[in-house]
């Protein structure tokens, strides 16, 4: 018997070809990293009448796991996270050696999402687990931070396996706070895109939140060990964006007040791609929503704040109500 030291539990991620097939996890994340697997699921314990100690327990039928993410935003390993939560894509070319990853969602019609292998632990005990999904995503952006958490359900726990030896390091390129820029229009015609623009003057924290993505489906099959699905769900998507109390802040009472659209862009540029045709490491979140109530009175670093929150809606000119693009030098998963 061995002790298992925490700090040595690694999580490695495989990217599936079919959902639920497991893969070799050969990918290990520099930027964020993968929580233990927590399992879900739990059994019914039975105390018949006249007996004041319970008997028996009903085990569980429907057995999944949690793992739960955090870390940084970083250029290219987000995209593990953004095929998984929004839409599964490949890059497209972006100069010489950039590749662009542009990702959204269908307002009628199902999303292919990527699903991974996860293996947890190390070399003494490691356990895995298949089907692997994101179900939340948040990112937090703002002067002083750049933080994305989540959690990710897959299938239930496969215990004392081989962990997968030597896993590709991902090189995180960060997306440093210093780069953020916000942009706002009434018409996504307005925004900007990826270059040019007059910024926002006063925003000072911009959060999305992602949240009931996939459902597992379970059947009555006893060869069955755990979900054989995930059902896409109506998903709860926010944009909260605090500015200052002024003016300015104040205008989005009119967007409550009439129900109309607001469109907001966080942008970043990073470094250049080098290249015949040089490109730019690049994150730009677009994204519509809606003012369905008042903001919160807020205040930091002495001044007074107001936090909005923004529904997201579907937009029938620009058919989407949110994209999230990033350029960099990760050609596929």
């Amino acid at each position: 018997m061995a002790d298992l030291a925490a700090v040595y539990f690694l999580g490695q991620l495989g990217k599936e070809t079919t959902p639920g097939t497991g893969v070799a996890a050969n990918k290990l994340m520099q930027s964020f990293g993968l929580g233990r697997m927590q399992g879900q699921g739990a059994g019914t314990m039975f105390r018949p009448q006249g007996s004041k100690l319970n008997t028996i327990v009903v085990p569980p039928g429907m057995r999944f796991v949690n793992i739960p993410f955090d870390g940084v935003m970083t250029y290219n390993e987000m995209e593990y996270i953004n095929n998984s939560v929004f839409n599964a894509v490949s890059s497209t070319n972006d100069g010489t050696n950039g590749k662009k990853w542009t990702h959204t969602l269908t307002k009628g019609a199902a999303d292919t999402k990527q699903t991974y292998t996860f293996e947890n632990g190390n070399a003494t005990h490691a356990q895995k687990a298949t089907f692997v999904q994101a179900t939340s995503l948040q990112l937090e952006m703002s002067k002083a931070m750049n933080k994305m958490t989540g959690n990710f359900v897959g299938q239930q726990i496969q215990d004392d396996i081989t962990i997968t030896g030597s896993p590709t390091e991902i090189d995180p390129v960060i997306i440093a706070p210093q780069s953020f820029d916000v942009f706002t229009a009434a018409t996504q015609a307005g925004l900007p895109g990826l270059t040019g623009g007059t910024a926002y003057a006063r925003p000072f924290k911009v959060t999305l939140n992602v949240d009931n993505i996939v459902t597992p489906l379970f059947r009555m099959a006893s060869a069955d060990a755990s979900f054989i699905a995930m059902m896409e769900t109506p998903p709860t998507i926010t944009l909260k964006v605090t500015t200052d109390a002024d003016d300015a802040g104040m205008a989005f009472l009119a967007n409550l007040t009439a129900g109309s659209t607001v469109f907001w862009q966080v942008r970043s540029i990073g470094a250049v791609i080098a290249g015949a045709i040089p490109s730019a490491y690049s994150f730009l979140l677009t994204f519509a929503g809606k003012v369905p109530q008042h903001y919160n009175p807020t205040e930091d670093m002495g001044s007074a704040l107001a936090e909005w929150t923004f529904e997201n809606v579907y937009d029938a000119t620009w058919t989407k109500s949110i994209e999230v693009v990033t350029i960099s030098t990760l050609a596929s998963l």
